[in-house]
Formats: structure tokens, sequence, C-alpha cells
């Protein structure tokens, strides 16, 4: 079994903190690890595993956005899950991991 523990309490005091260098120091002193946020991103990686799902991000010059796909699917099927058309018409793809976008 998985389960994400919360703390509402911890969440809310942590969302009060304005120095980021504190934030992470009151964080580990609660043994969790500031560079993965706060409680949602936790929950939602857990909900994107058990589910078998894995994110697929479109970058436009207006915004950048994740869709949530079965893990495994081929781009084409990906692009269908922003509309119908894109998996018809769909052409090609740029691929990229999220380590070499964040290098």
């Amino acid at each position: 079994r998985r389960c994400v523990t919360v703390s509402a309490t911890l969440e809310a005091e942590v969302a009060q903190l304005d120095d980021d260098g504190f934030r992470q120091e009151y964080l580990e002193s609660y043994g969790l690890d500031a560079t993965r946020g706060g409680v949602l991103p936790r929950i939602l990686g857990e909900c994107q595993q058990l589910l078998g799902l894995i994110s697929y991000l479109t970058v436009g010059e207006q915004e950048a956005r994740a869709w949530f796909v079965p893990k495994g699917s081929r781009a084409a099927e990906a692009a269908g899950a922003i509309h119908s058309d894109f998996a018809k018409n769909f052409e090609q793809a740029e691929i990229w991991s999220y380590a070499d976008v964040v290098r």
C-alpha cells in the first residue's frame, strides 16, 4: 500500500513563510524534502503513479500545460488528450526528457 502523510497544520505554517531559506530549513527539520514543494505535488505524484499516468507537457507562446496520459502512450495518442484532431493529424513531435529541460 502507498500513502501520503499530510499535516494541514504544517502546510498552513509553511504557506505563511516568506523567506525561502527559512522555509527550506523548516521543512527539513521535519524530514521533508523542500525541493519537492508542498503537499499538492506529492499527492499528484502519488496519484499519477497509482493510476499509471505520466505528464505530457506542451509549451506555446502564451502558456505551458501538463496533461495526464497513460504511461506508455505514444506521442500521437498523448496529443489526442489535448484534442482529438491532434491525434488524427499528428505529424511529428520534438521530445525532451524532464532532465534535459531542467539542465
